[in-house]
């Protein structure tokens, strides 16, 4: 290993730590920071998609970054009707006038992920000829990270 490359490896040090401290207000569980040649990795789980975007917007005035990966998986948020599993999952039971479109808008800011609910109780929709149309009051439904 030659003096350049401890100098690269002191200068990602030094951009990790500052990435790390410019995050740190930010609710964001298991933060990682990876920096390669620039490139700014960041894994963990954001509360919400708001402190995603705001991870990407504290980043924008670092010198030495010349591209961020955002990678932050996002929390579902609390919603009424919603409980935790034994195994930490959340599981929400349906009421009158629920969609997986609109469950997926409320749980991920995006209907259009409405098959992430569906494919994680696809058991659910057997009887039903896998019909994601089909939804009834009183199902438990098993809500996936986004």
């Amino acid at each position: 290993m030659g003096i350049l490359d401890f100098a690269r490896e002191g200068a990602a040090k030094q951009l990790a730590e500052q990435v790390t401290a410019a995050l740190s207000k930010l609710d964001i569980q298991g933060l990682d920071v990876a920096v390669d040649e620039g490139v700014v990795t960041l894994t963990g789980t954001a509360a919400s998609n708001d402190v995603k975007t705001k991870a990407a917007e504290a980043l924008a005035s670092l010198d030495g970054i010349k591209q961020i990966k955002n990678e932050l998986s996002v929390e579902a948020p609390a919603v009424e009707g919603t409980e935790k599993s034994e195994t930490g999952e959340n599981v929400y039971s349906v009421v009158a006038g629920d969609t997986l479109w609109g469950l997926s808008e409320r749980f991920y800011g995006d209907g259009s992920k409405f098959m992430k609910i569906f494919e994680a109780n696809r058991e659910v929709w057997k009887d039903y000829n896998y019909d994601p149309n089909v939804i009834y009051v009183g199902w438990k439904l098993v809500i996936p990270q986004a």
